[in-house]
């Protein structure tokens, strides 16, 4: 009775019960488990088509009577109109991000072709321009970049194999740095604006919880999960937008540098494929 007592006084589990008991968080949950609930209804009509074929059911659905009162719940539910809404926007964001990826492919391999014939200094300050404009777009990933930097830096005259894996690594993570040190400074300058904090959300409970973990100093998990894991743009832009400590964050992004180091690897072996 006491834990449920502060329970129900605590102002975080009042926000914890608020986010679960969302329409929004109900149609993410039933995105995620979506799979699972095509099983559950095929299923139900696998049992329905026994039960006809026993003779003990007079339902006439193409379901069982519970998965069949089950499914009109939802379909009158607010769930559903959030689901349509939440479908199409990702969808058109997910077409966006794949056209975007293919793109950025054909033009890094046709800078590649350009690049390749430089001088190291020229080659180097055209990898980090091209890299860092590449960062700037929202939709670009990181990766491509890092790969692009793993096939020339390694086949210059100049380099061997490892120093030029080696150097590409270095640029990669001044690259990954400067582009989140750019992104901080957007969404620095856009806190200023109140339109910009509204739509940001940040007195929500979720606003308020990513900018508790994100604030603690050094590498705590939670905190190099988001800033590693999370996508550039709004990982970096909201970082901005908190106003939180630059050094701090770029101190949490250092564990990137594994991944950095895969990506320049993939693009540089290529060149021993023969090999």
């Amino acid at each position: 009775k006491k834990v449920n007592q502060i329970a129900e006084q605590s102002t975080l589990a009042k926000s914890c019960r608020s986010i679960l008991a969302a329409s929004s968080t109900k149609a993410l949950g039933l995105l995620i488990m979506a799979p699972v609930l095509v099983v559950y209804v095929l299923m139900s009509a696998w049992n329905q088509q026994v039960r006809r074929c026993r003779g003990i059911t007079t339902h006439k659905g193409w379901c069982t009577v519970r998965t069949a009162q089950q499914l009109e719940r939802f379909r009158q539910s607010p769930v559903t109109r959030i689901l349509e809404g939440m479908i199409w926007p990702w969808g058109v964001l997910g077409f966006v991000l794949m056209v975007f990826a293919k793109v950025s492919n054909i033009v890094l391999a046709w800078m590649q072709d350009i690049v390749s014939s430089l001088e190291l200094p020229w080659l180097i300050a055209a990898v980090m321009t091209v890299g860092l404009i590449m960062f700037m777009l929202p939709p670009v990933p990181g990766p491509p970049i890092y790969i692009f930097g793993g096939l020339v830096l390694p086949a210059h005259p100049s380099m061997t194999f490892l120093s030029g894996t080696a150097l590409m690594l270095g640029l990669g993570v001044i690259l990954k740095m400067l582009a989140c040190s750019l992104q901080y400074s957007i969404g620095y300058w856009l806190s200023g604006y109140t339109w910009v904090t509204r739509i940001v959300g940040v007195n929500k409970p979720v606003a308020k919880a990513m900018q508790m973990i994100l604030e603690r100093p050094g590498w705590g998990a939670g905190k190099c999960a988001v800033l590693c894991g999370g996508p550039d743009w709004p990982t970096s832009v909201g970082c901005g937008v908190f106003r939180l400590s630059l050094f701090q964050c770029l101190l949490g992004t250092t564990p990137i540098v594994p991944f950095i180091l895969a990506c320049v690897c993939t693009g540089s072996f290529q060149l021993k494929a023969k090999e």
